[in-house]
């Protein structure tokens, strides 16, 4: 385990809730004209945090002024004859959610490839949380799946994941039959579908 403080510096971003305990505090710089130059969330870790032995990594969706950073964790485990795990977290949640972190350690125990993101507007991905709409988080999946998640998939999403999980299931079976049969399995928890 280890003990740790963030500072998160992406302008207008939620700042990441917890049930680990973070605690988080949004500070706003003035300029010397007494403007607002910018937002800055701080977060401070309490207690300890468990964290999984990858670092994450960084995809650039989206072109011009809808381009933003995903931020992901891929834990790659080769070998395996099982489907590896892809998580669509819910609204306002992250890769580090309680559910996020126990079904990666999960897929260790079990072998499995695992890949996790953050939604544009939450965790550590960039872009404002008031920006964010379903269709950009279905675009962010669909390319977390494509270009980070190869091989048979089981598609676990939670609340508003889970809606995403449906979306990209059937925007795959409409533009690429292909893709879609990777998908093995779709576990939907308690999933916002409209």
């Amino acid at each position: 385990t280890i003990t740790a403080s963030a500072i998160s510096i992406v302008e207008s971003s939620a700042p990441p809730v917890s049930s680990w305990g973070i605690i988080c505090n949004m500070v706003v710089a003035r300029s010397a004209k007494g403007g607002s130059s910018g937002v800055t969330h701080t977060c401070e870790m309490i207690g300890t945090h468990r964290m999984t032995g990858t670092e994450p990594q960084f995809i650039d969706i989206g072109t011009g002024d809808a381009r933003r950073r995903i931020a992901y964790r891929r834990e790659t485990r080769s070998g395996s004859p099982r489907p590896g795990l892809l998580w669509l977290a819910g609204l306002k949640s992250d890769m580090a959610s309680t559910k996020a972190s126990t079904l990666a350690d999960y897929a260790a125990k079990a072998g499995v490839d695992c890949v996790r993101f953050d939604y544009s507007g939450h965790g550590l991905s960039s872009g404002p949380f008031e920006e964010g709409t379903i269709g950009r988080w279905l675009e962010e999946a669909v390319t977390i799946f494509r270009t980070i998640a190869p091989g048979p998939r089981i598609i676990v999403g939670s609340s508003t994941g889970g809606y995403v999980a449906l979306l990209l299931l059937k925007y795959l079976l409409e533009n690429d039959p292909a893709e879609a049969r990777r998908i093995m399995a779709l576990v939907l928890i308690a999933p916002a579908w409209d």
